[in-house]
């Protein structure tokens, strides 16, 4: 039999295939629908509960740390506020230390880098350093890059990416000037930086990088780099007479998101997750280019959407049409090739 057909989940039209094709008996495709369809195993609910805890806990720390100092800045004197952060940093470091590499030291590191964060806007608060907010996460993405690389942690990773998107975004909101924040340029640059970024960790899991073997990483970057790239490129398609170089790149970045995850159609597994965002980016530029059709009067004056509520009725259709026929798509290729398993 084949292998990838071994290899591939059993979802209900895969085993009544298998049925009708007699290769399972009636009780075996019972006993088959009832593994397949039924509720998960005590220990995939164990491990699930466990990671969700374990990430609520960690943001419900962080959280809480900010919102005591925020509650008790009158009351708190300046050594104070600086020795119970740096007391809370050297903790979780040393919970880190201890309980390495399992995920719980994993969370301590991570709240460890959290927690640099709040201890350079205490000290800036403290001593008025007059920094402006970029620099603040400029410096805290510098100071806790060691950790990241030595971690080998996929959360940190994010985290230390995320700060690099806020500061990059303060600094030309505070510093930036002229025609390039106007133009919209941070928007097409923070794309490509998270496509990027989404690009080598594809790049080093298919070569086998044990750390890297999730695919929640590669998924979260690629919806960043489709959240920057998506308004110009809209933009762009729907009134290109307003397109800018910086919107036009942010175009050919969307482009380059669609066309990206169909190369998993080539391989030996399906990335349905991906795929599906990139057909999502897909349908809302060709809604955006038949919205830029309807609402404009053409040269004859027989059709003036614009001014007629027929046109939202026109663009509404084309996008149910377009969403059926996605869907139709993804659940044809989900059926004929092997999927992701998580």
């Amino acid at each position: 039999m084949n292998s990838e057909l071994l290899d591939s989940r059993a979802t209900p039209e895969r085993l009544r295939a298998l049925r009708d094709a007699g290769v399972l008996s009636p009780s075996a495709t019972r006993a088959a629908f009832e593994v397949a369809l039924g509720s998960p195993s005590a220990s995939a609910w164990a491990t699930f509960i466990k990671a969700t805890l374990l990430s609520s806990g960690v943001l419900l720390v962080l959280s809480g740390v900010v919102f005591f100092f925020a509650a008790n800045w009158a009351e708190l004197g300046r050594f104070g506020k600086l020795a119970l952060l740096q007391a809370a940093l050297v903790g979780a470091v040393a919970g880190a230390w201890r309980l390495w590499p399992r995920a719980s030291g994993q969370a301590c590191l991570t709240v460890a880098a959290g927690l640099v964060g709040p201890l350079l806007a205490v000290y800036g608060q403290a001593y008025q350093t007059g920094a402006d907010a970029w620099e603040l996460f400029a410096g805290w993405a510098a100071l806790i890059l060691p950790w990241v690389l030595l971690s080998r942690s996929q959360p940190l990773w994010l985290l230390l990416l995320a700060l690099v998107n806020v500061g990059l975004t303060l600094y030309w909101e505070q510093v930036g000037e002229g025609a390039f924040f106007e133009d919209g340029w941070p928007f097409p640059l923070l794309a490509l930086l998270d496509a990027s970024a989404w690009l080598v960790v594809e790049t080093l899991s298919r070569r086998g990088v044990a750390w890297l073997k999730g695919r929640w990483l590669p998924r979260v970057l690629m919806l960043a780099a489709a959240s920057w790239a998506a308004p110009l490129a809209l933009l762009t398609v729907a009134a290109p007479g307003e397109a800018t170089t910086a919107s036009v790149t942010s175009l050919v970045v969307a482009v380059g998101l669609v066309i990206g995850p169909l190369s998993t159609l080539r391989g030996k597994r399906l990335e349905l997750f991906l795929l599906a965002a990139s057909v999502a980016l897909a349908v809302a530029l060709v809604t955006a280019l038949i919205g830029r059709w309807v609402f404009a009067r053409n040269e004859w004056g027989l059709w003036d959407g614009g001014s007629s509520p027929a046109g939202f009725l026109v663009v509404a259709v084309a996008l149910v049409a377009q969403l059926t026929l996605a869907a139709r798509w993804l659940r044809a290729q989900a059926r004929k090739r092997p999927g992701e398993d998580a």
